[in-house]
């Protein structure tokens, strides 16, 4: 036989008592005193196994990669200043050891800001990085003979194509 008394002295917080078969359980809030307790020790660990689980890792990696394509168009006006500083630079006839010096510091500015040049002589030509400035060739046969400027690209993202001359695969 159960038997409920609900205690009414203290008001700020209801608390109920719960007389089994000579078992005494305190309830606060509607949840068993108990119950709260094992929950409080259970739920860091749910907490930490929901961390590694493999959806929840993908939806953070997405997230991270959506603040930093975020935080990359309010750069954007900063690092197009920088690679037009760095094209420049290269550019320029002066004193070899400064140019390199100069050259490699720019490098190192954006590749810390997660940016990264690309474009190579002897690439396939893709027209989504390349901006052809010179030269032309059958589709899927144009290859990159000369790189007038070097792309950018962040994320898998390019942020601007790089300028090459193109011909056929063996032309040079």
């Amino acid at each position: 036989m159960t038997e409920v008394r609900q205690d009414t002295t203290e008001a700020p917080q209801e608390e109920v008592e719960v007389r089994q078969e000579g078992t005494e359980v305190r309830q606060e809030d509607g949840l068993p005193v108990a119950i709260r307790h094992e929950l409080d020790q259970v739920l860091p660990h749910v907490v930490t196994a929901l961390k590694r689980h493999d959806g929840v890792a993908e939806l953070r990696r997405r997230l991270d990669i959506a603040e930093k394509r975020l935080a990359d168009r309010e750069q954007r006006p900063l690092v197009n200043g920088l690679r037009h500083v760095l094209g420049t630079v290269r550019r320029l006839d002066f004193d070899p050891d400064a140019k390199e010096a100069i050259s490699s510091e720019l490098e190192r500015i954006l590749v810390g800001a997660g940016y990264q040049e690309f474009g190579e002589v002897g690439e396939a030509f893709d027209p989504q990085r390349h901006e052809v400035v010179d030269g032309q060739a059958e589709e899927g046969e144009a290859v990159v003979i000369e790189l007038y400027e070097p792309g950018l690209e962040t994320l898998g993202e390019v942020v601007a194509r790089a300028k090459v001359g193109v011909g056929a695969g063996g032309e040079r």
